[in-house]
């Protein structure tokens, strides 16, 4: 194993005499030049996370575990993990090795996306300004966050600040396929703008009919749900009142007692007070009894559903007289 000084003094000269003018970057934080000392004293073979981190640290020094960021610094590593998009994946790796693969040649895939970047600024002057500026929301029509956002200047000439806006390929493939013009949002969301003056006529038409469509699709349920709550009122059991009273009757279960027997008539409406909200009365099981009760406690009153009146709430093993 080298010890630390020469290893910087080879790096340094490596990166001068062949990176340097490929514009790779040579660390300057203490973190980044223990690691890529580490992989050039391990070169060629594959170093993984644990063994760097034992090899630095038993050097004094400090590791975030971050070492694949020096690829897209410009310096040629390969890794393992199959989810990388910075830099070759070996296959012959672990998932987390890293393996120094040359100190004269930059990294492919690095190289290859400045190339990019360079001819897409020739030819779109500032989109590398606002893919910077911008980088954190991706691709302006579905948000996807990918290094490979392209330049798409199809836009409403009032739209925001834009001249051009980053997407991602799919959504620009879908844009130009479709010859789309693109409005942008003030937070920055881009949307299909429809300028062609038919088209926005027949839409205009379209959505009259939809809403109209909706609207009659909304009163059919509405009507619906009034009919199911008038079956679920009958099926109740219950007797209402034109003032607005339910009644109930139903057979006392209890066996034993004073009320064995009887017929319970339960109310409830505005002249029922109490917490419980209700009014309980007892009768001998028979129609004469049921409504002498409750023109005793209610007075006059009138039954308004269902269409039978009391005798269509009585329970049903027996029959008023």
């Amino acid at each position: 194993m080298n010890d630390e000084t020469n290893l910087l003094s080879q790096l340094t000269g490596h990166w001068y005499n062949f990176l340097k003018k490929e514009n790779v970057k040579f660390p300057t934080g203490e973190i980044k030049k223990n690691q890529l000392m580490c992989l050039l004293d391990y070169y060629p073979n594959a170093v993984s996370q644990e063994t760097m981190d034992q090899w630095i640290r038993q050097r004094g020094g400090r590791n975030d575990r971050q070492a694949r960021h020096l690829a897209w610094n410009g310096w040629y590593i390969q890794t393992g993990n199959k989810k990388s998009k910075r830099m070759e994946i070996n296959p012959d790796l672990a998932n987390d090795e890293l393996r120094l693969v040359s100190f004269q040649i930059p990294n492919p895939v690095w190289q290859k996306y400045h190339q990019n970047q360079v001819e897409t600024e020739l030819k779109y002057p500032g989109f590398g300004k606002i893919i910077r500026k911008y980088k954190g929301r991706g691709c302006f029509m579905c948000g996807t966050k990918t290094l490979d956002l392209v330049p798409y200047s199809k836009l409403k000439d009032d739209t925001n600040e834009f001249d051009i806006v980053p997407l991602c390929e799919e959504c620009c493939e879908w844009c130009i396929t479709n010859e789309v013009v693109l409005q942008i949002s003030d937070n920055l969301v881009a949307r299909p703008f429809v300028s062609n003056r038919k088209e926005n006529v027949e839409r205009s038409i379209s959505a009259k009919k939809a809403a109209k469509t909706r609207i009659f699709n909304k009163e059919k349920r509405s009507a619906s749900a009034k009919i199911g709550a008038a079956t679920r009122w009958r099926n109740s059991g219950k007797a209402k009142t034109a003032c607005d009273h339910t009644i109930k009757v139903n057979s006392v279960k209890k066996k034993g007692g004073p009320k064995e027997g009887k017929w319970s008539i339960v109310i409830r409406g505005p002249k029922v007070s109490g917490e419980s909200r209700k009014k309980t009365l007892y009768c001998e099981p028979s129609l004469v009894h049921v409504l002498d009760k409750l023109s005793s406690y209610l007075g006059h009153y009138e039954i308004v559903d269902p269409e039978t009146g009391i005798p269509g709430i009585l329970p049903n093993s027996e029959s008023g007289e």
